[in-house]
């Protein structure tokens, strides 16, 4: 049953393949195909609520792996019959525990009093789910007396007509067995329930094995509390031994095993230290050790709170037992004022140790010191100072433990973490407000958050405004330092921001805070306060909120006087770059901002030519080229110090995009102009340019001369015969002067070819016969010279070819010790990589441009891998690829995605010239063309992998078929517009059922099972696939990237990652370029449906059926109110068809959702990184531009040379 694989799976930890099977299993049983050939159908899939069951059961194998927006996603889509239960699954999802509580206990409250009618009750699989779930809640909002109330009436019944004991025998025991353990111990009134349990397990050999096997660390802590400690030491034994045992059964691959299993050795390891301490005779002096290490020692934020709230426990119960243990050493005490040895310092203390340990921890939490004393000064440890020092302690870990909840969005957690700290705090000081900052700061960051999750406007601002009150009434508790003053001005300005936001999204003028111009008033004089101290480590933190606050008021805020604007200009600017100096990585993602006020506010330039030299050179590196089109305005003049300095420090660098950048850049100043080409002296560099030159003869001449002709057609249709003759001496010395040095084999036999057929046809060098071509007729001989060269025995071929054909220069070079490896200066060292040679050996690609793999070898002995594409201005695919690393640093900062892994898979573009570049070669990647064709070859063991071509397959014969009904005599783009008009609904929908059914759905799924070496690494493989096909989907359809055929996208089959390739067609030029225009907004094919079954739900028959399209394309569409009044739930079972269900069941709908919202959230930062389009335009742009500017021929088609398909 899957039941008994989930039980084995998260025993073994074998949960990959656990899952693996139960989705077999479901597939089976819901596959009619399978139920005709497969008789042994399980028993317990053999109705729709036992296959919910099923669904349920499998969900708990996900759970394990931390994959809670599929376990969401599955019974949303799968079990889910009540609108009640999505409610709940939705809230769950938001971390709003006490939400969802309260949803499933108005469920059960409903069936209870039989609220549904006969042939509407939930199932018993949701049911079960209800109680099941009620029950994680109260676990996840740690409200243990509840939980282990609620555990006693599912074991016992109401009434309690039976014991604790009666969980071994239920069939959920592996559900409730930990719920009972973790809340009976975590809860003082059963701990007598708890101890009788134990005692009576430990009577029956197989409970007592279960319980040493699962539960060594609860059983440790259990007597610890008893002050049984050689007991708790042969526990703590068991748990190293359980560790060893399970963690030497997990793959290499299995992440989150070997992560639960990690998270299991700090609480081993503080009991193993509080029993040598217990056992010691100088157990003063390993008190102050262990007070340090332990204050020092905290989990992960992004680990399980459960692990958090485990070492609270831990810790508060070994603190106490050692301030216990300390109180009974009297006759020590007596002895303190006399000894000078070290038996003296048993219990006499520097207070400089304490001064330090209290610094360590002010330094990672930013708490205050604990002592006041100075620390040459010694001091008594006294009773009363143990005790304060242990209450501080605890202090310490809870602040730890409410911050750890809060960053995780559990804010009822934190809540309940900030009480605990009050009752701490009143043993030690029952007559004194806590003092400590960071309580307080703790506490006012979670009302903020509750605040702005506040939908209404006003409640919102109520809530603000009782914020601000408590902060003014805290004040003096709040500020015992300049370093307080500062944060909590800090807190106030954090506070205001949001009420001016809030404010300004009603509409709203007037609030309890005042009119918003004073609201506004008062959030920067406490923002100008907080920064104008450096006594705190969030400054960094406050210059980057300042920025971004002043940034939207000049964006969206219409002060009362006009100089205001241009005063704020100066504080955004001023801000990011004080934010970059001090390493704040988004100030310096915020530098294209800069850039922008620079340009538009001519007061800010004197402000950033006093403060840039304070910025550190790497950072400005990765933005060389949004700085170098600002040279063409006047804000240049302040940029040129900033050039100077990063020419001379890493001239390699900027060698390249400052060749490509004074091509187009006209500087309207002298000054600006004598800079640019002594810039350019400083980075000459002769290699550099006899690399550049080598690399471009890379690209075939039969290529190199279609691209000349295609630059000297622009003047010559302008009648610019001047500009036309001295484009032609360029092009004439670049492919027909075989006497060029270093040119190659290749190149110089086609040289002595053609240059006879050149000279008889243009007039030679010259070109004396130029002037006898019209537009039309030069176009022409052109064209029929390079068909003829196209033609010539052996050109273009592809495959493995010999350096030294190409350029004798790269296959000869041995290194100089000063050609560096090309950057694109995203990542700097402090010793770059020296190029020492080249591989003899081309590897040729058979797409149209014939790029080419080029291996560099460095001075580190390793290999550099690129692809040389030629003929081609990689500006666009560089810049694509640096919105991609902003877009990258934007979800690894936000919650909710980095929680996910949402992240793109990037590679290095280094444009050399506006004619050839380098693209980073990545290693371990199949095109998705080439895994389907294997598959189909696998299918026919008697067909070659060389004969099977996507393309000549059954799916484009039916397509052929049905374009030629419409008109065989037209061209195929023809054909395509007149379908519009002419083919049926019902004449598209049959022609790709045929598609379907004549190709095997899964090809893409089962070739990545083959590149997989076990089950382990296929799940590993499928789930990171999905996440990096989600963040691509949506990140490419917001820069609108297009031309997404099978060879663009590359599989990685180390990690499964998608890696997205050849972005020639970005910003919808694939919707209004190509011939046949792409309207599809990413690619979401049947293959990669596939590959998520059975999460997907979708199958074929579905998605064809006519009942269910208009609601897939209003989804598409955005109509969600049209759609939502149609599916209303209503408490009726599903039967509908959303887009969610099509994006696998939360597997790509959810992550996609969540990218959106990260992007969406820092649209600015995009927005700004995109300029560079706009100032310094692609080649390709002002071809594009030029030729709109003629008029159109209506029998005028593209040019199939133009359509070009790089597999890179």
């Amino acid at each position: 049953t899957t039941q008994l694989v989930v039980d084995a799976s998260l025993e073994s930890y074998n949960i990959e393949l656990g899952i693996l099977l139960c989705e077999e299993l479901i597939k089976r049983s819901r596959d009619v195909k399978y139920r005709s050939i497969v008789e042994n159908i399980p028993p317990d899939m053999d109705s729709e609520e036992a296959r919910s069951s099923t669904w349920i059961t499998m969900s708990k194998l996900y759970k394990a792996l931390e994959e809670d927006y599929i376990v969401t996603s599955v019974f949303e889509h799968h079990t889910a019959q009540k609108s009640i239960t999505k409610k709940a699954l939705n809230y769950e999802l938001n971390h709003s525990y006490s939400q969802a509580m309260k949803c499933y206990d108005e469920a059960l409250q409903k069936w209870e009093n039989n609220y549904w009618p006969e042939h509407l009750e939930p199932n018993s699989a949701e049911l079960t789910f209800w109680q099941h779930e009620k029950l994680e809640c109260l676990k996840n909002l740690m409200m243990w007396d509840d939980l282990a109330d609620a555990v006693t009436n599912e074991v016992c019944g109401i009434p309690k007509i039976h014991t604790l004991e009666n969980v071994w025998s239920l069939e959920d025991s592996d559900i409730y067995l930990p719920l009972l353990m973790d809340s009976f111990l975590k809860s003082p009134t059963k701990f007598g329930h708890l101890r009788r349990f134990i005692e009576k397990a430990m009577d029956d050999s197989s409970h007592s094995k279960t319980l040493k096997r699962r539960f060594s660390m609860q059983l440790a802590i259990f007597n610890l509390l008893r002050r049984n400690y050689e007991e708790a030491r042969s526990y703590v034994g068991t748990g190293y031994d359980n560790f060893i045992t399970e963690w030497s059964s997990l793959s290499d691959i299995s992440i989150i095993g070997k992560k639960q299993q990690l998270q299991r050795l700090q609480p081993l390891l503080e009991m193993e230290e509080f029993l040598s301490f217990m056992h010691s005779k100088q157990k003063s002096q390993l008190f102050k050790g262990l007070l340090f290490k332990w204050n020092n020692r905290f989990p992960s934020v992004s680990y399980d709170l459960g692990v958090w709230d485990n070492l609270v426990l831990l810790r508060h119960t070994l603190l106490s037992s050692m301030k216990d243990r300390l109180a009974t050493v009297k006759e020590e005490q007596d002895k303190m004022e006399d000894d000078d040895d070290d038996t003296n310092f048993s219990l006499t203390l520097n207070e400089n140790d304490y001064y330090h340990s209290s610094l360590s921890i002010s330094d990672s939490l930013n708490m205050d010191m604990l002592y006041t004393k100075k620390p040459e000064e010694k001091s008594t440890l006294s009773l009363k100072r143990i005790t304060e020092s242990v209450q501080l302690s605890k202090i310490n870990l809870l602040l730890r433990s409410a911050r750890a909840s809060r960053k995780q969005k559990r804010l009822t957690v934190s809540q309940s973490y900030l009480k605990k700290i009050q009752l701490a705090w009143s043993e030690i000081h029952p007559d004194r407000m806590i003092d400590n900052f960071y309580f307080y700061h703790n506490l006012i960051k979670l009302m903020q958050i509750r605040a702005q999750e506040k939908q209404d406007t006003q409640q919102s601002l109520q809530l603000y405004n009782k914020i601000h009150k408590f902060l003014r009434s805290n004040e003096s508790n709040m500020t015992k330092n300049d370093s307080e003053k500062a944060r909590y001005a800090l807190l106030k300005a954090e506070t205001f921001k949001a009420v001016v936001e809030r404010m300004h999204d009603g509409s709203i003028q007037e609030s309890s805070f005042g009119s918003l111009s004073s609201v506004v008033d008062r959030a920067l004089q406490n923002f100008n306060y907080a920064v104008s101290s450096n006594q705190f480590k969030s400054e960094a933190k406050a210059h980057r909120d300042f920025g971004r606050f002043t940034d939207y008021l000049v964006s969206n805020y219409q002060p009362s006087f006009p100089s205001a604007k241009d005063t704020l200009a100066k504080t955004v600017v001023t801000s990011y770059i004080k934010g970059m100096s001090l390493g704040r990585h988004e100030c310096r993602d915020a530098f294209p901002r800069v850039l922008h006020y620079l340009e538009h506010y001519p007061s800010t330039r004197p402000l950033f030519k006093e403060q840039s030299p304070s910025l550190n050179p790497v950072d400005i590196l990765p933005w060389i080229s949004q700085l170098l089109p600002h040279l063409n305005g006047e804000q240049g003049v302040v940029l040129l110090p900033m050039l100077e300095q990063l020419c001379k420090l890493y001239p390699q660098i900027l060698y390249y995009p400052l060749q490509i950048s004074k091509e187009s850049l006209s500087p309207k100043t002298k000054q600006i102009q004598q800079a640019l080409d002594r810039f350019c002296r400083l980075v000459s560099n002769r290699e550099l340019d006899q690399l550049v030159t080598s690399l471009n003869n890379l690209t075939h001449p039969e290529h190199r001369w279609k691209d000349w002709c295609e630059v000297i057609k622009i003047p010559f249709q302008a009648h610019d015969m001047e500009k036309v003759k001295e484009l032609w001496k360029a092009c004439y010395d670049d492919l027909f002067d075989d006497t060029k040095p270093y040119q190659g084999d290749y190149n110089k036999r086609f040289a002595l070819l053609w240059a006879p057929q050149i000279k008889k046809d243009f007039g030679g060098r010259e070109g004396t016969k130029l002037s006898q071509y019209t537009f039309k007729s030069f176009d022409d001989k052109c064209k029929k010279n390079l068909d003829k060269m196209r033609h010539t025995k052996k050109a273009l071929r592809s495959g493995k070819i010999k350096l030294k054909f190409f350029s004798s220069y790269l296959s000869e070079y041995h290194g100089t010790g000063q050609l560096q490896l090309p950057n694109d200066g995203g990542v700097v060292g402090d010793d770059p990589v020296k190029i020492v040679g080249f591989d003899p050996t081309l590897l040729v690609m058979g797409s149209i441009r014939r790029p080419k793999r080029l291996i560099m070898f460095g001075n580190d002995e390793k290999e550099y891998p690129w692809l040389v594409k030629g003929g081609e201005d990689l500006r666009q695919d560089a810049r694509i690829e640096q919105l991609f690393r902003l877009m990258n640093d934007i979800l690894a900062n936000d919650v909710q995605s980095s929680q996910r892994k949402l992240n793109l898979k990037m590679y290095k573009v280094i444009p050399m010239s506006t004619k050839v570049g380098l693209i980073e070669w990545v290693n371990h990647t199949k095109p998705l063309k080439v895994i389907l064709e294997e598959q189909l070859c696998s299918l026919d063991p008697n067909t070659s992998s060389s004969e099977i071509n996507l393309l000549n397959l059954a799916p484009t014969s039916i397509h052929t078929r049905m374009l030629n009904r419409v008109d065989r005599n037209v061209s195929m783009v023809h054909q395509y517009l007149k379908s519009f008009k002419k083919c049926s609904r019902k004449v598209v929908s049959e022609a790709l059922g045929k598609q379907y059914a004549s190709l095997p759905g899964n090809l893409l799924k089962q070739g990545i099972r083959q590149l997989a070496a076990s089950s382990e690494a296929f799940l590993t493989l499928r789930s990171r696939f999905g996440k990096s096909l989600s963040a691509f989907n949506i990140c490419s359809y917001v820069l609108g990237i297009g031309d997404r055929h099978l060879e663009n996208f590359l599989l990685d089959y180390q990690t499964g990652s998608i890696v997205g390739i050849d972005f020639g067609h970005a910003f919808g030029t694939a919707t209004d370029s190509l011939p046949v225009p792409e309207l599809i907004p990413f690619r979401l094919t049947r293959q990669i449906l596939e590959v998520f079954t059975p999460l997907t739900t979708a199958p074929e028959h579905i998605l064809l059926n006519e009942k269910y399209r208009p609601r897939i394309l209003r989804q598409l569409s955005n109509d969600e109110s049209q759609l939502a009044s149609q599916m209303d739930d209503s408490e009726t079972p599903r039967t509908g068809f959303d887009l969610e269900t099509v994006c696998s069941g939360g597997v790509l709908f959810d992550n996609m959702v969540c990218t959106m919202s990260s992007l969406n959230a820092h649209r600015d930062e995009i927005l700004n990184c995109m300029e560079v389009f706009v100032k310094e335009p692609l080649v390709d742009w002002m071809k594009a531009a030029s030729q709109e500017k003629k008029p159109a021929k209506s029998n005028q088609m593209v040019d199939d040379d133009d359509e070009e398909e790089d597999d890179e």
